[in-house]
């Protein structure tokens, strides 16, 4: 067994001056004799002692003092958290000892254990067990410590989680506290497959930080039929020949059959018999052949094409402008804004194929207004060409009305996508956190496993510790060596020393003495189970009554 070598360090310990590592102390001795006047600190020194023997700081030492002692093996034992181990390898007989185990008022002390030959087999193995004992104690405070220490880390790991996860949820009066993500890992479902991509993560976050649904949006709409029909009716009126019977001039001079027809029908109204422009008489026979050049059917034709180009061109405009009154892509929920600016592109792309082919409309209209009489040669696409064109149109019309509706039932449902875009977010860092957070938490239940197994192991021992105590610790015997003792110094029988529960009474002729005859006794009482028998006793009286009696081991 290692003695006590030295005392390292010393601070804040009643009278005795503190001492750092660093200053040099003689080493103790086998024996060592420690003197000095009263308050001097010798006391106190014992009740380092004393600490080493119950395995905790004493009471009597200052509550905030510290020391360090060393065994010459090398290990230390520190108070006020590592004292434990030399509880059964150290023993302190000192005032306080006296105290503890002597009623001076009563005339009793505490136990003395004799322990018979038959003893000495279970005295051993009551040894050997305390030993283990305080073996798997030290063990079950190291597993502790350690499993101390990964539950503070699973712990830090969880706060950590939880004020990432409540950074992204938005959750506002409400909170997403350290217990959380154990909650959300017991009862949420996720795997590997749940974690996002930082573009989907951005996406939900933003979601998730919305204080209102988005507004609705309004469908977009565009007459494509009414697109289709002006191009067709454009080529008719390009095309057309007007299979009437016309004078001379007005095939020469195409472009004055407008203005022949207004000053045709003038005159006519206003019955005038000359030219206004040239001051001729017209003939009757001149007014009868412009009467049937100039018949309804091309009153109705000039008519048409004029309706026919102005319709064309309000539909230029609104097509050139069409795209301004749609919704625009921000204002779409943050989810489908990719989907629909791809939509909406898509839309204007088809919807300005038809700029140039409205704008060859206009023109062919407007040169038919001005030469009504002769067709006009053109550039428009096929009738197959303008289907298809139309219908790639209608098409992509659909394709972003479609969003806009998702948008739209998004927007009605908004509380419903907002809890299920949490909940993805929540997943998403379950999932990426989960390899780490397995780890620390079946790291601390194996260091909890290996704690609970010490202390059944623990609760074992102390029930057989306590039986083999029954069996070894009995005082009885021990009093009546101490009569015997006792008897034979005096050369009489009226001191006898009687066993009773928890230890002994002094008494004479069978009668316990009074307080004043009592006197002072101070006793040493053996270290325990396992301890050395008794080997010595001596008395000293003063007179009749008792002035000191030692025990010694």
């Amino acid at each position: 067994m290692a003695a006590i070598a030295t005392i390292k360090t010393l601070s804040g310990v009643g009278v005795l001056a503190d001492k750092a590592a660093r200053e040099d102390m003689p080493p103790f001795r086998q024996f060592n004799l420690v003197y000095g006047f009263n308050g001097s600190g010798k006391s106190t020194l014992s009740r380092l002692f004393a600490c080493l023997e119950d395995g905790k700081h004493h009471g009597n030492l200052p509550s905030g003092c510290s020391f360090e002692s060393a065994l010459d093996g090398g290990a230390t034992f520190k108070a006020p958290n590592a004292l434990g181990g030399l509880d059964s390898h150290v023993r302190v007989f000192n005032e306080d000892f006296i105290a503890r185990n002597l009623e001076w008022k009563e005339g009793r002390a505490s136990s003395i254990f004799y322990i018979s030959e038959e003893q000495s087999d279970l005295a051993a193995e009551l040894s050997a067990a305390q030993q283990t004992l305080a073996d798997k104690e030290r063990s079950r405070d190291a597993d502790k410590k350690i499993a101390d220490e990964r539950e503070k880390a699973l712990k830090n790991y969880r706060t950590e989680r939880a004020k990432l996860v409540a950074a992204s949820l938005h959750l506002g009066n409400r909170r997403y506290e350290a217990r959380q993500p154990e909650k959300d890992y017991e009862t949420l479902s996720y795997d590997k497959d749940a974690r996002l991509e930082a573009e989907a993560l951005t996406a939900l976050v933003d979601v998730a930080r919305l204080t209102a649904p988005p507004p609705a949006l309004n469908a977009i709409s565009i007459e494509v039929d009414a697109i289709r029909k002006t191009v067709e009716g454009a080529r008719h009126f390009a095309e057309l020949s007007i299979g009437t019977v016309v004078l001379d001039e007005m095939e020469n001079h195409p472009a004055m059959v407008p203005w022949l027809k207004t000053g045709h029908d003038f005159h006519s109204a206003n019955d005038l018999e000359n030219c206004l422009l040239c001051g001729n008489t017209i003939s009757d026979a001149r007014k009868q052949k412009l009467a049937q050049a100039l018949d309804d059917r091309l009153s109705k034709l000039l008519g048409e094409l004029k309706d026919a180009g102005a319709k064309a061109s309000i539909l230029l405009t609104e097509i050139r402008s069409a795209s301004d009154a749609w919704p625009k892509t921000a204002e779409l929920e943050l989810q489908l804004a990719e989907r629909y600016a791809t939509a909406r592109h898509d839309t204007d792309s088809f919807l300005n194929d038809f700029v140039p082919v409205i704008e060859e409309a206009c023109r062919i209209l407007s040169a038919r207004v001005e030469q009504p009489t002769t067709p006009i040669t053109h550039d428009l696409p096929s009738p197959d060409q303008i289907a298809a064109r139309s219908e790639a149109l209608k098409e992509a019309i659909a394709v972003q009305n479609a969003v806009v509706s998702e948008h739209n039932e998004a927007s009605a449902d908004f509380a419903k996508r907002q809890d299920g875009a949490r909940e993805a977010i929540k997943k998403h860092y379950l999932a990426e956190g989960h390899e780490n957070y397995a780890a620390l938490k079946n790291s601390l239940e194996e260091a909890n496993g290996r704690v609970s197994s010490l202390e059944e192991e623990i609760r074992t021992l102390e029930g057989d510790i306590a039986e083999l105590s029954a069996k070894v610790r009995t005082h009885g015997p021990a009093a009546d060596q101490i009569t015997k003792l006792v008897r034979a110094y005096l050369g009489h029988g009226e001191l006898t020393i009687f066993a009773v529960d928890g230890g002994y009474e002094l008494r004479r002729h069978n009668k316990c003495p009074s307080s004043g005859n009592l006197g002072r006794l101070r006793a040493f009482q053996a270290g325990g189970p396992g301890s050395p028998l008794i080997n010595a006793m001596r008395l000293q009286f003063r007179g009749a009554s008792a002035e000191r009696a030692w025990f010694s081991v």
